[in-house]
């Protein structure tokens, strides 16, 4: 048995077959025939072949099913029959030399009521959405529920579980008291930043003096929830402001305008220059910015480095760490001084006739008063061991400048001991890899002025998760901008006395409800609130 569904969309036409016995016509998805039409019950009709006829029956449906104008429950149907379903109109074709059976369906229009007045004149559309029972109705039934959940929610704060209603435990930064809800939350207002500075201080939310708007400390900082460290803050909260920077006093930001993310479109790194205005900083991009190290010291790494070289003691082979010694947490590495990383090789020798021939590393003006110590105070002595140092030995590592008086004077070092002021560093964290595979140009430097401090190329070789990079998404190094940036300036000398005491810290505060008191009042306002918004319908309906 084939049923043609012919569809009348204007001018154009619908056609698809359905097979067997019967086709049932709703809303539902057990229907064959489905109009999506609120009038329409879910299985309003179906149409039946029995001993080689047609049957239409009506499924109890609460609009009702017509047929020419008149409302059946079971009727025979014959070729022209206008059946109406709601607001469709269904015209049989029925051709008994044909085992096929044929609807053509058309939307009943406005203009052209085709029976729709007669149709629903009867219909109650206010008991299509009730429940038959008498008693048990949609409003006893909803009161049920509400009063069952509210039973369960309330056993558990009685009996004082409250740990019940939180997603995940508390971190272990907030553990000492975990069972003082309290203390960070608050009724109808959750986590405030007020709490959050009882313990972190007001400094806490110090970010930058321009920032156009500032997050709450509960937007950055999820608790109750599984997963990574609290301090760890999702990028979309940096992009919310860095996808498009803007400052409080509307003049343009001292930083990249637009980041969102360290693979794609992250500015090159800026590092310290040597420039007249003191402090000036170019990014590793910019024209000559890599041949421009700020430090007056004369240097050459690939003698360094080069293979038997002479040493105190016979040919040595340096390598970096000779040199360059992390400091103790880790991160920077330890300032080079003359005393712990050149004077075993380079001593500052003045006269080999004298057991003690070495001077100190110290100002010209120091130097000559040891120097005139030496040689009791014998000027020319004095004199001509200073014209050897300063022209030999000192002008070897050091810039020296001419002055009106007889000693030169020596330029500072300049050495920066920190190069990215603004990204945080760790090079235990990198300690798996050589010092030039990311220093890729030390081994062959020979100028002082040359930047060695990788770029963001070189980071990029395994921080990016991008089509290019030869490490799959699951073994790339992060990304995330907190793996080098800090939200809050530290102050440089925070206040190591603490508002709180062992007490006050392990205990509620005094004079603040308990926390199941705090739940119960606040769920006992929201179901009164439910209870006055239920009343206020049932007066409506």
């Amino acid at each position: 048995m084939t049923y043609i569904l012919r569809t009348h969309w204007g001018n154009e036409v619908d056609i698809r077959e359905i097979g067997g016995p019967s086709l049932v016509v709703g809303r539902g998805g057990g229907a064959q025939l489905r109009f999506d039409d609120d009038t329409i019950d879910l299985e309003h009709a179906r149409i039946d072949q029995i001993d080689g006829a047609y049957a239409l029956s009506d499924n109890g449906s609460t609009a009702g099913t017509y047929v020419n104008g008149v409302k059946v429950q079971k009727k025979i149907l014959s070729d022209g029959d206008r059946i109406t379903i709601g607001p469709y109109l269904l015209i049989a074709n029925i051709d008994s030399l044909s085992p096929s059976f044929a609807l053509d369906i058309h939307t009943a229009a406005p203009s052209q009521p085709l029976g729709t007045a007669a149709d629903f004149r009867d219909s109650d559309y206010a008991a299509a959405y009730a429940l038959y029972r008498p008693f048990w109705n949609k409003t006893v039934l909803t009161l049920a529920l509400v009063a069952a959940s509210a039973a369960l929610l309330l056993t558990p704060l009685k009996a004082g579980k409250h740990d019940l209603f939180q997603p995940a435990p508390v971190r272990s930064w907030h553990a000492i008291f975990a069972g003082q809800c309290s203390r960070c939350h608050q009724p109808w207002r959750g986590v405030s930043d007020d709490r959050c500075r009882e313990c972190h201080g007001t400094d806490a939310a110090v970010h930058q003096k321009e920032q156009a708007s500032m997050p709450t400390c509960a937007t950055c900082h999820v608790e109750h929830h599984e997963g990574e460290s609290l301090s760890t803050v999702a990028d979309a909260q940096c992009r919310r402001c860095h996808a498009d920077l803007r400052t409080k006093s509307g003049r343009p930001p001292l930083f990249e305008k637009r980041v969102t993310n360290f693979s794609l479109d992250h500015p090159e790194f800026t590092v310290p220059v040597k420039n007249e205005q003191a402090g000036s900083r170019a990014r590793m991009s910019d024209r000559g910015a890599r041949q421009s190290d700020p430090t007056t010291i004369k240097l050459n790494h690939q003698i360094h480095l080069k293979a038997n070289l002479k040493g105190p003691k016979g040919e040595v082979q340096l390598s970096c760490k000779d040199c360059h010694q992390p400091a103790p947490d880790g991160t920077i590495m330890v300032p080079i001084t003359f005393a712990a990383n050149c004077q075993e090789c380079h001593p500052l020798e003045y006269d080999s006739s004298l057991a003690v021939r070495v001077v100190p590393h110290a100002t010209p003006e120091l130097v000559e008063a040891y120097l005139l110590k030496v040689y009791s105070n014998q000027v020319g002595k004095a004199r001509a061991a200073e014209a050897k140092l300063f022209k030999s030995i000192c002008s070897t590592c050091h810039e020296l400048e001419p002055t009106d008086r007889e000693l030169p004077e020596i330029r500072p070092a300049a050495m920066p001991e920190r190069w990215f002021l603004h990204g945080r560093f760790s090079h235990r964290s990198h300690r798996v890899l050589e010092c030039t595979a990311c220093h890729t140009r030390a081994a062959k430097s020979r100028r002082t002025g040359d930047v060695l401090v990788p770029g963001l190329q070189i980071c990029q070789e395994c921080h990016q998760k991008s089509q290019g990079s030869w490490l799959s998404p699951s073994t790339a190094a992060p990304t995330q901008c907190s793996t080098c940036h800090l939200y809050h300036e530290r102050a440089a000398n925070p206040d190591w006395d603490g508002p709180l005491n062992i007490r006050r810290l392990r205990e509620p505060e005094p004079g603040k409800e308990a926390q199941g008191e705090h739940q119960t009042l606040s769920l006992r306002r929201y179901l009164r609130a439910l209870i006055d918004a239920f009343q206020v319908t049932r007066q409506i309906y």
